[in-house]
C-alpha cells in the first residue's frame, strides 16, 4: 500500500481526495497547508505528495521547493484550479512553473479522480523503474493532463 500525502487548503478538495485515494486502496494523511505539510512529512515516510499551488501562510511552490530539499525524488503531483492561461494575458502558466520547480505531473482542478490515480501510478512506476529503464506511462508520457 503506498503512502501518500495530500496538502490543500480546501476542506472539500482534500476530502475528496483522500475518499477517491483511500478507495483504491492508498493510504492517505492530509494537511490544510505547506508549513503542516512539511510537518507531517517530516515525520514519517510517504511514497508520494499531492499538493496544491494556491495556499495561504506557505504556497505550493514554496512547499514543492522544500520538498524536494527534504527528498530529491519523492514523487509530486501538483494541481490547481489556475492553471493554463492566455498568453496574450501575459499571466504565468502555474502548472508549467510548478514541473519546472520539480513537480513529477500537474493536473488541472477540476480532474477525474482516475486522472489523479493514473499520475500518481505514472510517478509511483517512474520511480520504482529499475536504473537505466523507463516505466511505461499507463497514459501518453505528458506533465499535464487536462479534463476532456
Amino acid at each position: 500500500m503506498y503512502a501518500i500525502l495530500v496538502i490543500d487548503d480546501d476542506d472539500h478538495v482534500r476530502t475528496a481526495i483522500e475518499s477517491i485515494l483511500t478507495r483504491k486502496s492508498f493510504e492517505v494523511v492530509v494537511a490544510r497547508d505547506g508549513r503542516a505539510g512539511l510537518d507531517v512529512f517530516k515525520a514519517r515516510k510517504f511514497d508520494a505528495v499531492v499538493i496544491d499551488i494556491f495556499m495561504p501562510e506557505m504556497d505550493g511552490f514554496a512547499t514543492l521547493r522544500a520538498l524536494r530539499r527534504l527528498d530529491s525524488s519523492i514523487p509530486i503531483v501538483a494541481m490547481s484550479g489556475r492553471a493554463f492561461t492566455d498568453p496574450k494575458d501575459g499571466a504565468p502558466d502555474f502548472l508549467s512553473m510548478a514541473v519546472k520547480l520539480g513537480a513529477s505531473r500537474a493536473l488541472q482542478k477540476p480532474f477525474r479522480g482516475d486522472e489523479l490515480v493514473d499520475a500518481l501510478l505514472q510517478c509511483l512506476a517512474e520511480r520504482d523503474a529499475p536504473a537505466g529503464i523507463a516505466a511505461q506511462p499507463i497514459a501518453a508520457q505528458q506533465h499535464f493532463m487536462r479534463r476532456t
